[in-house]
């Protein structure tokens, strides 16, 4: 069947899907028998098109996602998902943040969460995803450092740390809007501490030999927190080099936790360090294919100089 509907060359329509929308190719297929329908072969449930025969020519879809040939000749096509997700994001005092990137997730069953998607902000603090698959998302807004010194990455759910995060669930061809306002720092760093450490991917899948390490991890995100009544907030926030190292300095006396957030992968406990005058506090991790174990502390005196 010959379908233009205003394109600049002819195409062909293979199908139409359950909504009525037409399926179409701008490859002429010539099969021996022809056998073109949705038919529903996914957990999540979208339809897909089965196209099945001898083809005299290689298969090229327009509006399909080709996933695969299978045997006797049967070609299956994914039809295109239609999600959509958009919102605002703002800075402390509800302004929208014109310069950054925000993020797209999928949360596994277990494991490492990938990043599904980005985008950059627009100039009225809007972003917009389009056309994922089905699923589990964790939404992450990270404005641009220079033009926002104080604001720190923060997700959906306006949460610096992905498990306090709230999950967007995309479950049918529609539109979710999620709107992230970005936690601000608001301590100062005006002590003579220090907190550094080195995180490090665990070679091992077994717990027992968490000393062993690996390769370093690079461009995680750390999180400090007080967890004093005073300061029961975020302190600082660093990524980790490509030795796999994160630095806070001057940090005031205290007890503070690290939090290394690292999306679908879960501390298996909270650390807490103590800073007392010009001391360095250490605390390693290694990162498993699960979660993300504490290595080695330590507490070196300082002498100061000059």
């Amino acid at each position: 069947t010959l379908f233009t509907d205003g394109m600049s060359s002819p195409s062909y329509v293979l199908g139409f899907d359950e909504n009525g929308t037409a399926v179409y190719g701008n490859t002429l297929l010539v099969p021996q028998y022809e056998d073109v329908s949705p038919y529903t072969i996914d957990p999540d449930g979208h339809s897909h098109l089965i196209l099945s025969g001898r083809f005299t020519s290689g298969l090229l879809i327009n509006n399909v996602s080709l996933t695969g040939s299978y045997p006797a000749n049967i070609f299956l096509g994914r039809l295109a998902y239609l999600t959509r997700m958009n919102g605002i994001v703002t800075d402390a005092a509800t302004s929208p943040v014109t310069s950054g990137t925000v993020y797209l997730y999928k949360l596994l069953e277990t494991g490492q969460a990938p990043v599904e998607d980005s985008v950059s902000l627009q100039a009225d603090g809007s972003y917009m995803f389009k056309d994922f698959s089905y699923g589990n998302y964790l939404i992450y807004a990270l404005a641009d450092t220079n033009t926002y010194p104080d604001a720190m990455g923060t997700y959906y759910g306006n949460e610096t740390a992905w498990m306090l995060a709230d999950t967007a669930k995309a479950t049918q061809d529609t539109l979710i809007s999620l709107d992230i306002q970005l936690t601000e720092l608001t301590v100062p760093l005006d002590g003579n501490g220090t907190i550094e450490g080195v995180i490090e991917y665990d070679t091992s899948s077994l717990k027992s030999t968490a000393s062993i390490t690996g390769e370093p991890v690079k461009k995680v995100k750390v999180i400090l927190i007080g967890t004093e009544k005073s300061t029961q907030n975020v302190i600082a926030w660093v990524y980790t080099n490509d030795q796999g190292q994160y630095v806070f300095e001057n940090i005031p006396d205290g007890s503070y936790s690290i939090i290394v957030d690292i999306p679908g992968l879960p501390m298996d406990s909270t650390y807490t360090v103590t800073v007392t005058g010009n001391v360095v506090s250490g605390l390693d991790f290694l990162v498993s294919q699960t979660e993300i174990l504490v290595n080695t502390t330590s507490n070196v005196e300082v002498t100061e100089t000059g």
